[in-house]
């Protein structure tokens, strides 16, 4: 190779070379930025330099005019004006104006425009920039030797040029430097970087394609910098991988025989692990049925097959979620069968799983039928961003316990969609059941809320859900009907007096009050009936129907009973020690009734306050003795028998069979207030209360009327046989303190 060729690879090396490059225009961006930095103050400072040096010209020219003048002339204003005149374009003054000292009126102006352009104002400023061209400038009296300030207008013409000139030579010399420094660093960096690496690196291809002697491959050194130290650690790196080279081949065998082992040792432990694998795959089999197992039993109801409770409950979750996330309408259904109690107590608990089976089944088969119409065709905003469980797009029935099932409807299009599909689930439970070769008719009553118009957790539309059920359950049964703002409404007073209800016991809010219960015959007080009355700060008085029910509903009234129990039984004993030993009545609602320990409670304070049990009578509702006869009887046999008396009130207003008077060990008929109310005027009212009496006196049983207004009622009552009577005629409920003022004065009637 020519040394022309030589030379020419070189340049072609030196020009291709990345690092030189970068590092050359660093270096240059690095010497304009500096010189920039530089630059611009210099720049500024060179043209307020020649501003300040045409103000010092022209100053120096109007000094040595005015020096001229004598005392007389510098007061005179026309000879100074003539002055100035004579300057203008001779010293670079294009317009001036004169004011006198310490005013701000102008006494004179000239100039050579056409136009005066000096501002007509006074100006407090020495120097004013006008524009790029012209610079005004205010000499003060003092300066000049007059008794006038004097405003010029200096022509800055040759200002620009000047800069233009000024700035190609900083920007020549900065060119000029950067490149010199640029082109001998590019030099440096051949000679020091380019040329030894090029040198490592075609070495280091040689040593990666050649293995035989490494030895010759050794780059030359004599450098003694960080490239030279970079060389000797490669020196050394190949006299170590030509040492290593015959250890290598000399191993090599030994590895052979060894690869040979091993291949047999891992086709012993492969046929062991498939063995091994085989077992496990069996073990695995074995637990994911186990597992299969424990999950439908944890989620899916045994009897029925349908979704349990928890899974249910757990696909509504899903259902608001996806609500939320897709912006679409969802329904929730709570279903009731109405007879379900009676068939399971008349013809056995078999039967009752029987219907129950049938149901879900009718229900399941139902919802597939309608499932493709509730949904719009094209599934409008169910595609989500991110991934959406599947199961919470599906319409699911759900057994949530006992008679009571729960549909999800994830998807709606309408209200209206949602009402045919009542209607068909409806329609599915009033087919008759053939149970055990037997006819049987059941109902169902639906209720329905929608998310999220009806609650957006699973709490607010389960009550929503379950407040439209039974106001359906409240009117008639077998239907089907909305949440409504009327019952959300309600349910808000609901949950608001459940709120404050919880903290009554605890903040003394309950009270009792005593309605008198007299003989007709004697007209004498033989006993009283403790009425609960609540007040509280945020509700003031609440009357027992606003809030017993919701009391029923939590299970508040359990305690809320036994404080009435234990009070009015204090009560009855402090009557009895003051001498008035008289029966204290009082109501036990059904929830407490069927509760565990009422025998327990009711022994445990009479004992406590040590009243006699005949001085205590409970009074229990119609329906408690027709919904749980087995229950019922025993509970009342035992209440019997430790002494206490057991009356049925509200008597006329439920079942009133002549069967269960027979059967229950009873002591007292209560007549309800709304036949009293209209005795006198309705002849079929006071029929009914005769027949009352009549049978009452049939079975033996004492006969109390409650709501007596006036005289006249009593009146009736006394000449139909009615053994006591209580209203508000005889005395309207009172506290314990006037209650016992009252039995003081003797006198009731």
């Amino acid at each position: 190779m020519s040394f022309f060729q030589q030379a020419t690879s070189k340049e072609k090396k030196f020009l291709n070379c990345r690092i030189c490059w970068s590092v050359a225009l660093a270096t240059f961006l690095a010497i304009l930025i500096v010189e920039a930095v530089i630059f611009i103050p210099s720049y500024k400072n060179y043209g307020r330099g020649w501003q300040k040096n045409r103000e010092a010209q022209a100053l120096l020219a109007t000094q040595a005019v005015l020096a001229t003048l004598s005392d007389d002339e510098r007061l005179s204003l026309a000879t100074i004006a003539t002055r100035m005149g004579a300057l203008v374009r001779s010293e670079a003054i294009l317009d001036w104006a004169i004011y006198p000292n310490a005013t701000e009126d102008k006494a004179g102006h000239g100039g050579s425009s056409s136009q005066y352009l000096i501002d007509s104002e006074y100006s407090r400023m020495n120097t004013t920039a006008v524009s790029s061209d012209v610079l005004d400038v205010l000499w003060r009296h003092n300066t000049l030797g007059i008794p006038y300030d004097v405003k010029v207008r200096l022509d800055m013409e040759g200002l620009a040029p000047a800069l233009r000139a000024f700035l190609l030579r900083i920007l020549g010399l900065t060119a000029m430097v950067s490149f010199f420094v640029t082109a001998i660093t590019m030099i440096v960096l051949n000679r020091q970087v380019l040329r030894p690496v090029l040198n490592l690196r075609a070495h280091l291809k040689q040593a990666g394609e050649e293995v035989g002697n490494l030895q010759a491959l050794i780059a030359n050194t004599g450098r003694r910098d960080e490239l030279g130290d970079v060389m000797e650690v490669f020196n050394g790196m190949l006299l170590h991988i030509g040492e290593n080279l015959e250890t290598i081949k000399k191993n090599e065998g030994e590895l052979q025989l060894a690869h040979d082992n091993l291949e047999l040792h891992v086709q012993e432990r492969t046929e062991a692990l498939h063995q091994e694998v085989q077992e496990r795959r069996e073990i695995e089999q074995l637990l994911r049925d186990q597992e299969s197992t424990l999950y439908q039993s944890a989620n899916y109801d045994e009897l029925t097959g349908l979704p349990n409770r928890l899974l249910g409950f757990d696909r509504l979750l899903q259902a608001l979620e996806y609500a939320k996330l897709s912006g679409c309408v969802g329904a929730l259904m709570f279903i009731d069968l109405d007879d379900f109690k009676e068939i399971n107590d008349t013809m056995g608990h078999g039967m009752g799983d029987q219907l129950l089976r049938q149901t879900a089944e009718r229900l399941s088969n139902a919802l597939r039928g309608i499932d493709g119409a509730i949904h719009s065709a094209d599934k409008k905003g169910s595609v989500l961003v991110g991934a959406t469980s599947k199961s919470a797009r599906e319409d699911i029935v759900a057994r949530i316990g006992g008679d009571e099932f729960m549909v999800v409807l994830p998807e709606i299009t309408s209200e209206e969609d949602v009402a045919v599909v009542a209607g068909r689930l409806s329609e599915a439970c009033s087919i008759p059941f053939y149970l055990n070769h037997h006819e049987v008719f059941v109902t169902a009553s639906i209720g329905i809320a929608l998310f999220p118009r009806d609650g957006n957790s699973q709490q607010e539309l389960m009550m929503s859900a379950d407040t439209a059920l039974y106001s359906v359950k409240g009117s008639g049964r077998n239907g089907y009907r909305f949440f409504s703002s009327e019952m959300h409404h309600r349910l808000k007073e609901r949950m608001e007096i459940e709120a404050q209800l919880r903290y009554g016991l605890v903040n003394e809010e309950f009270m009792i009050h005593y309605q008198l219960v007299v003989d007709v015959k004697t007209k004498q007080l033989v006993g009283v009936e403790a009425l609960l009355r609540w007040h509280n700060s945020h509700l003031g008085w609440m009357a027992p129907d606003e809030f017993i029910h919701v009391a029923e509903g939590t299970g508040l009234i359990i305690p809320i009973g036994e404080w009435v129990l234990n009070e009015a039984c204090k009560a009855a004993k402090q009557l009895e020690i003051m001498g008035f030993p008289i029966r204290m009545a009082l109501n036990i609602s059904a929830r407490q009734f069927r509760g565990a320990h009422l025998i327990d409670t009711v022994s445990k304070v009479l004992d406590e306050v040590g009243l006699s049990a005949e001085r205590l009578e409970l009074e229990i509702t119609e329906s408690l003795l027709v919904d749980d006869q087995s229950e019922v009887f025993d509970t009342i046999n035992q209440l019997r028998k430790i002494g206490v008396r057991l009356s049925i009130d509200d008597f006329g207003t439920g079942y009133s069979a002549l069967s269960y008077l027979r059967r229950f060990n009873v002591n007292a008929l209560k007549i309800d207030r709304s036949f009293i109310s209209e005795i006198e005027n309705s002849e079929q009212d006071a029929s009914l209360t005769r027949t009352i009496i009549a049978m009452a006196k049939n079975f033996d049983l004492e006969v109390i009327a409650e709501g007596v207004e006036n005289q006249a009622q009593l009146d009736f009552l006394t000449l139909h046989g009615c053994d006591l009577v209580q209203g508000f005629y005889l005395g309207r409920p009172s506290s314990f303190d006037e209650l016992v003022k009252t039995l003081q004065c003797g006198q009731v009637v």
